[in-house]
């Protein structure tokens, strides 16, 4: 239990330091984003009791909800990775032992630039050593999108922690005054 008291402490604490600068201001919606995510995290780590700061955790993709079936999956589920992406940020932060599962065994040089992660199957470990596995859900709605996030116990498939929120629509979107949702125009 302390483990547990001394880790929301950590997570509140490193959620509370972050300050934007005028360059990030420009960016306040991916910020602010990120700061639903952590108002998320401090919720699914104050459900989980059983785990250990230093066993570790991998985190997925958050998904869709109507396509978890993987049929008609977005080619670019951008709203899912950046929530993946903060939830390590804010893991790491916390002092959990995040696994970075994606990560090839070698750097690859390209021309231009360098790689390390990458989602090809073929490219990465087989075997990827995580007690917990971090992921979730979204769901779209009108005006908001619910996102449920729960922490498994890979051995046992058990659900050790879990948590939703509601994260405005607006978060989502880039400065669009006119979105299309399920066939639908909806005007911010």
């Amino acid at each position: 239990m302390k483990v547990l008291f001394m880790f929301i402490v950590l997570l509140f604490v490193a959620s509370c330091s972050n300050t934007l600068t005028h360059q990030e201001k420009q960016t306040v919606n991916s910020g602010e984003l990120h700061q639903h995510i952590v108002r998320l995290g401090n919720k699914l780590f104050s459900t989980s009791r059983s785990i250990q700061l230093s066993e570790s955790v991998a985190v997925g993709t958050f998904l869709p909800i109507k396509q978890l079936s993987g049929k008609d999956l977005p080619e670019k589920n951008v709203f899912g990775h950046k929530i993946q992406e903060s939830f390590i940020t804010i893991g790491m932060q916390a002092g959990l032992n995040i696994i970075e599962f994606k990560t090839m065994p070698s750097i690859k040089l390209q021309n231009g630039y360098d790689i390390m992660l990458s989602r090809d199957t073929k490219e990465l470990n087989k075997e990827i050593n995580a007690k917990y596995f971090l992921t979730g859900t979204y769901t779209e709605e009108v005006d908001h999108l619910i996102v449920n996030a729960r922490i498994i116990e890979l051995e046992t498939q058990k659900v050790v922690a879990a948590a939703t929120d509601y994260i405005p629509r607006n978060m989502m979107m880039s400065q669009q005054k006119i979105t299309m949702n399920d066939g639908m125009i909806h005007r911010n």
